[in-house]
């Protein structure tokens, strides 16, 4: 993985900025930044930054919802088909953010263990971890003596307990995770119909269960272990009243693989209350996915929509919701 995550901002998030660049150093993330954001767009200085960049993360304020400099960077990432994260750090996030992961820092808090290791997943490591060390450290060649020692005696009690105490009893077997997490079969292309597919366990949805009510807009989020090469995406369709259409969207920014851990993404519904439908999260290889989007897709590009399923997707995973309100993402 080439490249450094780029932490953009506007003026007014320039401080915060420094702040999560040195935490996000701190826990091996190579991460970038500009020191004084720029409040015009400079597009070559900007291609040579995009260039050196992996996967950009935009820390949301007031200032940076009007920058033409910040506006421009996302349009960058968006065609190069980079990952996208959002920490919003004041107000309200941009509607054309909906579909990235994002976390709310509006305390002024750092980001979380979880959003950190879903950046580990699309931006490079660093070495080791960043520490504050100066000078050179005190003589420790007595260091390796006092560890063995203190080795050779843990094992010598360990091996003493187990006589003692004799082997462990077997443990009762570990139950697969159900729910919205599908177990194996062969994809069909009707909704309603008993969920399956491949990929068991691989991925599972862990914020909504079936029955729930959303609102327009829904932040569905999960978990997931997928090789880097595949990617997810969201395949709706309304089962009441019946609608022959698949609507499908990206999750996240996992366009070009690299699915973390735990995943997010947003998902529209329909425009009125009381209607039902089955969101599946499909698993595709990266390439499969973008020939099928670019001839699927919607003429402003935000979703693609078919009469099936793509051939060769996975159904990982399923949850059957209900709109109860015209509520958007927040």
């Amino acid at each position: 993985m080439t490249g450094e995550l780029y932490v953009c901002c506007a003026r007014d998030g320039a401080a915060y900025v420094r702040k999560v660049v040195a935490h996000l150093r701190r826990s091996r993330v190579a991460a970038t930044y500009d020191p004084k954001p720029p409040e015009v767009v400079e597009m070559d200085a900007l291609r040579r930054r995009m260039s050196r960049t992996s996967a950009l993360l935009i820390v949301m304020t007031d200032g940076s919802a009007a920058s033409a400099p910040v506006l421009e960077t996302i349009d960058q990432a968006e065609q190069a088909g980079m990952p996208i994260f959002g920490l919003l750090r004041q107000g309200r996030r941009p509607f054309r953010l909906n579909q990235y992961p994002y976390e709310d820092v509006t305390g002024g808090q750092l980001p979380t263990r979880d959003f950190v290791e879903a950046l580990h997943a699309v931006a490079p490591a660093t070495g080791s971890p960043t520490t504050d060390v100066i000078g050179p450290g005190p003589d420790r060649k007595w260091l390796p003596v006092v560890v063995g020692s203190a080795l050779v005696i843990l094992l010598l009690v360990a091996a003493g307990l187990w006589f003692t105490r004799g082997p462990e009893p077997p443990r009762p077997p570990i139950s697969e995770p159900s729910a919205t997490g599908i177990a194996g079969g062969t994809p069909s292309g009707t909704a309603g119909e008993s969920p399956s597919g491949s990929a068991r366990g691989a991925v599972v949805i862990t914020s909504h269960h079936d029955g729930d009510a959303v609102g327009r807009c829904a932040r569905i989020e999960g978990t997931a272990d997928l090789d880097t090469g595949k990617t997810i995406l969201f395949a709706k369709m309304r089962t009441n009243p019946p609608d022959a259409t698949w609507y499908f969207g990206y999750v996240g920014s996992y366009r070009n693989g690299f699915v973390p851990p735990r995943w997010a993404g947003s998902m529209y519904f329909g425009t009125d209350t009381g209607q039902r439908y089955d969101l599946f999260v499909i698993v595709m290889d990266v390439s499969a996915a973008e020939g099928f989007w670019a001839e699927h897709k919607s003429t402003d590009g935000s979703f693609a929509f078919a009469t099936a399923i793509p051939p060769g997707a996975e159904r990982a995973a399923v949850v059957r919701l209900l709109q109860g309100s015209m509520d958007e993402c927040r």
